[in-house]
């Protein structure tokens, strides 16, 4: 179907119950969020033009707000004649009313969060490779943060943690020049989280819900609430034209000249990480919220990791996956220690036989998601 048909529903249950979702090999209840999201789209709900009682216009930062309004003429002269309130409201920054919206506090308030304390980002660096799982010395943690401030601080703040967090290599070329290299593009990063900041969802279901950003050993990981919005899928991500969930602040930021707003922002991810020499990056649409993971030089050989799980699809004996792969299938632990071993610890590979691992007749398939 169409997604602004879905979802399609059994109508003996109603629209609430009877609303399913196709997850590996099961038909789950879709969630609340999930039946919104497609009505959402459907029927054009603007989200980031709801007001709050508790805010008036006082809540603007002025300074901020007038510069903006500034700017936007300066871009836009036709918008000359038109007065100040009215260039504010026609913005999005304010209802009719001169009350500020969900976009304008986001965009221009003194403290947003006062909206909700959870539109902000949790940005925190994981002591092992799973989240919240204690390392030797029972941290979970070893930096735990919440970012918060208007969309233009929290960019600049959680950008900033992610440089102070990343691993940094000096390389001294030939004419004895120091090159700082990081362990993640810079540019690749500021666009994954200015994305995750304009394409939330922020409506009253996902308020409760910040974006987070998750640091490991080797990869690092941005998610926000709101999966892929409208008609857009994985595939199409930088290749055609999105809809918008929040067009209003997209145009601001466009106006400020901080973002594009040309579906750059995808391609320009793939084209650092490749520049960078790193594995490509992943992106996922996972139930309502959408997660980039870029995995750094410690990842040992991502694309094989990759390749495996494809591979075993079909059950594979040990000694067949070390010849695939180019290791020795007569001696094959060091493959199997090294390479498959973590995806079954991972749950992403399980033995056939599980209760005997060492079974001359075992075997390795991909775990069904």
């Amino acid at each position: 179907m169409d997604s602004i048909n879905k979802p399609c529903y059994y109508s003996g249950k109603g629209k609430s119950k009877g609303s399913y979702i196709r997850i590996g090999e099961a038909n789950l209840p879709m969630t609340e969020y999930e039946i919104y999201s497609y009505d959402a789209f459907k029927y054009k709900t603007e989200d980031e033009l709801r007001t709050n009682p508790r805010i008036d216009g006082t809540f603007f930062d002025t300074i901020q707000l007038y510069g903006f309004i500034a700017k936007a003429v300066s871009v836009k002269p036709n918008l000359v004649n038109l007065d100040k309130k009215t260039l504010i409201n026609i913005n999005g920054l304010s209802d009719r009313n001169g009350i500020p919206t969900v976009c304008g506090i986001m965009l221009f308030g003194k403290y947003p969060q006062y909206l909700s304390p959870n539109l902000d980002i949790v940005a925190v660096v994981c002591a092992t490779h799973n989240y919240a799982e204690e390392n030797a010395e029972g941290e979970r943690f070893l930096v735990n943060k919440r970012l918060d401030g208007t969309i233009f601080q929290m960019l600049e703040t959680s950008l900033a943690f992610v440089q102070q967090h990343m691993a940094t290599k000096t390389i001294i070329d030939k004419t004895g020049h120091r090159n700082d290299e990081s362990e993640y593009p810079v540019k690749a990063i500021r666009e994954i989280i200015l994305n995750a900041l304009i394409h939330r969802d922020y409506s009253i279901h996902t308020e409760n819900e910040p974006i987070r950003i998750e640091m490991y050993p080797d990869r690092i990981e941005i998610s926000n609430l709101g999966g892929l919005y409208g008609r857009l899928s994985i595939d199409d991500l930088g290749k055609t034209k999105a809809d918008v969930r929040n067009p209003f602040i997209a145009a601001a930021l466009e106006i400020l000249n901080v973002t594009e707003n040309r579906y750059s922002g995808i391609p320009t991810i793939y084209a650092e990480m490749k520049k960078a020499g790193l594995t490509e990056p992943e992106f996922e649409n996972l139930r309502g919220t959408f997660k980039v993971t870029l995995y750094n030089r410690k990842t040992e050989n991502n694309v094989l990791k990759s390749r495996i799980i494809d591979f075993c699809k079909n059950p594979r004996s040990k000694e067949t996956l070390a010849k695939e792969f180019g290791f020795d299938a007569k001696h094959p632990a060091y493959f199997m220690n090294n390479y498959v071993k973590p995806l079954i610890d991972s749950g992403i590979l399980r033995y056939t036989i599980p209760e005997k691992p060492k079974s001359k007749n075992q075997q390795i398939v991909t775990v069904q998601q």
